[in-house]
């Protein structure tokens, strides 16, 4: 499903950008994390960002989602974790330097 919805953005942003003539590149990276519980990694980037369709497919393909189970006790009931998952992703990957307030602003807020 992600492979889908990584290939129906690029498909729009390249068919948007030829019928305004413009200029700029949609890049994709591949970062994810885990629940606290699970012990492992809870971050790690898979990919940086990259416009070539393929790598991002091929590491999108090998992912298994796990869920851990619901119970208040259990640390990773709380979204923590999304939240450094996503704190970490605007500050690892290989964003440009100008990253404008704007991207920030979307990555912050997800």
């Amino acid at each position: 499903m992600s492979v889908k919805i990584a290939k129906d953005i690029m498909k729009q942003f390249n068919f948007k950008k030829r019928k305004n003539n413009e200029v700029g590149q949609l890049r994709f990276g591949v970062a994810l994390y885990r629940d606290y519980f699970n012990k492992t990694k809870c971050f790690e980037i898979i990919s940086f960002l990259s416009t070539n369709a393929n790598k991002i497919k091929s590491h999108l393909t090998n992912i298994k989602p796990l869920r851990s189970y619901e119970k208040r006790e259990d640390p990773a009931y709380y979204p923590e974790a999304v939240f450094q998952g996503m704190i970490n992703s605007v500050g690892q990957m290989n964003w440009q330097k100008r990253l404008s307030q704007t991207d920030y602003s979307y990555w912050r807020c997800g």
